[in-house]
């Protein structure tokens, strides 16, 4: 009967140790119960590094992702900037022949240059987001 009470004791604390409420431990009340506490003990133990660790793995596949959602809209403006811009090479030759049009050209230019380093930046210089 005294051997009993342990094991009740224990399988008390089996029933209500929480996994989200790490660090509650059974204690071996006598040497008939502490291999089975100890076993317990290493059991919950496991069950509570390999959440922490599911938890780290999660927030960083979480991150990774919004990470490469954010680029995609970047990469995709920068694509689109360099077809506007092989699409304006002709505009570019006929303005070397025409001072007017030269102008509206090097306006062009220091945008897609602005565009361009906007983008390498992420898109934060100037609210380009």
């Amino acid at each position: 009967m005294v051997v009993l009470v342990p094991l009740e004791d224990l399988k008390s604390l089996m029933a209500r140790v929480d996994p989200l409420k790490p660090g509650e431990r059974a204690r071996a009340a006598n040497r008939e119960v502490g291999e089975l506490a100890r076993s317990f003990n290493q059991m919950t133990e496991r069950l509570e590094t390999e959440r922490r660790d599911s938890a780290r793995r999660a927030s960083a596949a979480e991150e990774g992702e919004r990470q490469r959602l954010s680029r995609e809209p970047l990469d995709e403006i920068g694509q689109r900037l360099g077809a506007l811009l092989l699409a304006l090479q002709p505009a570019a030759q006929l303005a070397a022949r025409r001072p007017d049009l030269r102008i509206v050209m090097l306006s062009i230019h220091d945008n897609e240059q602005f565009l361009f380093e906007a983008l390498k930046a992420g898109g934060r210089a100037d609210g380009c987001r």
